[in-house]
């Protein structure tokens, strides 16, 4: 399977962690959602959103995983993201993981609702978002090395 990457940002790098294989020695099928998790938050970030002290935050709505390849321990696996879509308060984020060897081992997507915290209610996303996007294309949030 070969996706074109150009739509991307490679929004953080991880280890597979002891704690996060099964009893095979596998990449636990919860993993990716964590690795989703910290994936969503670089890049909600790098769009200048997610500000807790302003209560503003997400909560998700929808998720899947399709698991591709296989894991282990100590693997290192860089996880892609991408706003696939976005409407006047819910946003769609594609997440893509790779293995050191350049092979996807997950495909993921995920809806996320942008959520006041502290008025309990669902809230519109920036108006300029699609220039927030714009911009982060141009600088992206992580570079290999």
């Amino acid at each position: 399977m070969k996706l074109d990457m150009q739509e991307y940002f490679l929004a953080c790098s991880v280890k597979v962690r002891f704690v996060e294989t099964d009893a095979n020695g596998h990449m636990s099928h919860l993993s990716p959602v964590i690795y989703m998790e910290q994936a969503r938050t670089e890049l909600v970030l790098a769009l200048g959103m997610g500000d807790l002290a302003k209560g503003e935050t997400f909560f998700l709505a929808k998720q899947s995983v399709e698991y591709k390849k296989q894991a282990y321990f100590y693997d290192t696996i860089d996880i892609y993201c991408r706003v696939a879509s976005y409407s006047k308060t819910t946003l769609e984020i594609e997440y893509v993981m790779v293995n050191q060897k350049d092979e996807i081992i997950v495909t993921a997507a995920a809806s996320f609702v942008y959520y006041d915290a502290n008025k309990q209610r669902v809230m519109r996303l920036p108006q300029d978002l699609q220039e927030r996007i714009d911009a982060l294309k141009q600088k992206p949030l992580l570079q290999h090395s």
